[in-house]
């Protein structure tokens, strides 16, 4: 799943990378944080072309009686979208692109027993960066950004429940890469494949990304907190290897990786 991404470019420089014409940009500060229910930039199609608006992050139907459903439908997978009654119309007139500057996903640390219910844990001992706190067994957050430290595109799904303008971020199997630590990754696409996602809808756009196109490091758990959000959040800090994937087999039959981390330092 993808529940947690940040934005940190500018509005001039989203306009730019996307080719979109136009000046009209949303009033919403960079953040290294945004979890679900808050606000994003989402690029959709409009009358003259793309554009760039607000939504939050969830998507609620249009049929919805309660919006708190949109907390639970943060994500929709790309095999079933025209199976799923909340996504299945929106799949048909209302996709859309999150432009990201990354995304955080969560992995068990590969050392150490698994949790016995009803036994604590035992704190882990680990190298990390001065002033960080010690990583413990459990979930450890990774951040994943392009190595070439340009856009990602996420394609994604929008409505619209009463006057709120609502997103999902659509997924796929994991690549080699992300195998390591979680079964699913967001779906990513080109600049181009972007533009053509949101006016064709083509479900062939919907794939695993290039391993080699992507980085990724071990960062503080404070990102688990949504109220915690400053460039500290994706600083790398040193973690064991995670473990195997839960099911290789849905790798599109590639064999996963080490996982393999670029450090921003």
């Amino acid at each position: 799943m993808c529940g947690r991404f940040t934005q940190l470019y500018s509005c001039p420089e989203i306009l730019a990378f996307y080719r979109i014409v136009g000046d009209i940009c949303p009033d919403l500060a960079a953040s290294w944080n945004v979890a679900p229910t808050n606000q994003a930039v989402v690029i959709a199609g409009g009358c003259g072309g793309l554009a760039l608006t607000r939504m939050a992050f969830g998507l609620i139907p249009s049929w919805a009686k309660d919006p708190v459903i949109g907390s639970k439908l943060i994500n929709a997978r790309a095999e079933t979208l025209s199976e799923k009654a909340a996504f299945r119309h929106a799949l048909q007139t209302r996709r859309c692109v999150i432009p990201v500057s990354g995304f955080y996903e969560w992995g068990r640390t590969g050392t150490g027993p698994r949790k016995n219910r009803g036994a604590p844990e035992a704190p882990e001992r680990v190298a990390v960066p001065s002033g960080q706190a010690p990583q413990q067994y459990g979930r450890q957050p990774y951040y994943i950004a392009s190595a070439g430290a340009a856009h990602l595109s996420l394609a994604g799904l929008w409505e619209q429940w009463i006057d709120r303008l609502t997103f999902a971020i659509i997924t796929v199997p994991a690549n080699p890469l992300l195998a390591t630590i979680h079964e699913r990754m967001p779906a990513i696409l080109s600049a181009e494949d972007a533009r053509a996602w949101i006016e064709t809808g083509d479900a062939a756009l919907l794939k695993p990304y290039p391993r080699d196109q992507l980085s990724m490091w071990p960062v503080s758990r404070r990102v688990n907190a949504p109220g915690n959000n400053d460039s500290s959040l994706v600083e790398a800090v040193f973690a064991e290897p995670a473990p195997e994937p839960r099911d290789s087999a849905r790798n599109n039959g590639e064999k996963p990786e080490s996982p393999q981390f670029s450090f921003p330092f």
